[in-house]
């Protein structure tokens, strides 16, 4: 599904400031006055501390709906009176995944996902999220034997090749965090 909207980038806010001031600047940028009623959500907001002590947020956000004198606004209308710079129109994709358990999924019915790397993990949560008690299956050692891996590296710098370092020690959190959050059972 597809949703039209402006996206307003580079807004900079001191840390300070609240929603409020943040919809006070979308109205300046877009010239609304107070009377627009606006449909917003943050799309994205970063802190930028490359100019201390001056800490600003970084926002971006898109617009889904003015509203007028009880009139909905185009908002191709609206950007091109408003003349903002940091403005564009967008779609914002919405994705919605296609299945959703209604009730307990049958042990054999259970999907399969091989392997616990990004695209593994990431498949384990969209599954899991919709209900349907992903079973994993990764290739490497299970965490607990992992962190006493990379503990035995930091201590005695010996490294065994069949643990990658790098990958027990971002795995370790995720898998950790991610199983018991989302009830996902790791097989070995």
């Amino acid at each position: 599904m597809e949703k039209k909207c402006i996206k307003i980038s580079n807004i900079k806010i001191s840390p300070d400031k609240d929603t409020a001031f943040l919809e006070g600047i979308i109205r300046k940028e877009l010239r609304l006055g107070k009377d627009a009623q606006i449909d917003y959500e943050i799309a994205k907001r970063s802190l930028d501390c490359r100019h201390k002590p001056q800490v600003m947020h970084i926002y971006s956000v898109e617009v889904y709906k003015v509203v007028r004198s009880g009139r909905e606004e185009k908002l191709e209308n609206i950007i091109k009176k408003s003349g903002c710079k940091n403005a564009v129109m967008s779609k914002r994709v919405i994705y919605k995944f296609p299945v959703n358990a209604t009730e307990n999924v049958n042990e054999d019915e259970r999907p399969v996902v091989i392997g616990f790397g990004p695209a593994g993990i990431f498949c384990a949560l969209e599954l899991a999220k919709a209900g349907l008690r992903p079973v994993v299956y990764e290739r490497g050692q299970d965490v607990d034997t992992r962190t006493k891996k990379v503990a035995q590296f930091w201590e005695t710098g010996e490294l065994d090749t069949e643990c990658s370092l790098v990958k027990a020690e971002q795995a370790h959190f995720l898998m950790e965090s991610l199983t018991h959050r989302f009830q996902i059972h790791l097989e070995e």
